[in-house]
């Protein structure tokens, strides 16, 4: 499985991903000064191990709440609680989940930056010949994914309408792991191309490419998904090859 990252727009050259020592910087991180970044950062995170209908995962729900921690901390830029939205499991629903986009949508202005995380299923409808992609909610129906699952195409629309107000969107994505779905290797293989869709002045990290399959076990951090393990590991610091206190995308992606 290796790290896949999407690069649009300006941030092709300059975007640097995190801080790889902040933690004694206060709230603002070396990335900050390096980028000019005045604004507020916010995030909505994801993560579903216990889904009502469809097959569990193990660690996806572990996987959010590291990435929240890590964004909590000095390496992510001491973001406030009050500015993360934390959906685990069942709080994972469709309702809460959209509810979430809309807090971010309206809280969120020009020249601002949100993360989105997703930890958790990703699969495609087989009713039709389009066989259109979703993000598996908690309550997603198993037999009828519109019915609870959250469109990819809607999705691509919603961050498009994030970076058309000149906010700097990251979206991070750890699904397409292994599970009897309906779609089966095949349904793996158009969720990750329909998520690395190139949209507009939006970063996308996404854990597989078409074709591969997101890993779990509790081989990495006691139980942790293989992506996300070693994408937190890189953010903090381990990535930073040339030891420049900054974590870029290349340099990321390398790792």
């Amino acid at each position: 499985m290796k790290l896949s990252s999407i690069l649009t727009g300006f941030f092709l050259a300059l975007i640097v991903c995190s801080s790889a020592a902040g933690q004694n910087k206060g709230v603002r991180s070396p990335e900050d000064d390096f980028l000019g970044f005045s604004g507020v950062t916010r995030a909505v995170i994801i993560g579903i191990s216990d889904y009502l209908e469809i097959d569990d995962l193990q660690y996806a729900d572990r996987d959010a709440r590291e990435f929240y921690w890590y964004l909590r901390s000095g390496s992510g830029g001491y973001v406030p609680e009050s500015n993360i939205r934390l959906l685990q499991n069942a709080q994972a629903n469709f309702g809460n989940i959209w509810a979430a986009f809309e807090w971010l949508k309206d809280e969120s202005k020009e020249g601002d930056r949100v993360y989105i995380y997703f930890s958790g299923h990703g699969d495609v409808e087989t009713l039709t010949d389009a066989q259109n992609g979703f993000l598996l909610t908690y309550n997603t129906n198993k037999r009828v994914y519109p019915i609870g699952g959250f469109p990819l195409y809607m999705l691509n629309s919603y961050l498009n309408t994030l970076s058309n107000k000149e906010i700097q969107v990251f979206f991070i994505a750890d699904a397409c792991r292994s599970g009897k779905l309906a779609g089966g290797m095949d349904g793996a293989y158009q969720t990750s191309a329909l998520l690395k869709k190139q949209i507009a002045n939006e970063i996308k990290i996404l854990s597989c490419e078409p074709g591969e399959l997101s890993l779990e076990s509790a081989e990495w951090g006691e139980g942790r998904g293989l992506f996300s393990y070693h994408l937190i590991r890189g953010l903090q610091g381990l990535a930073d090859t040339n030891h420049d206190e900054l974590v870029s995308l290349l340099e990321l992606q390398i790792f």
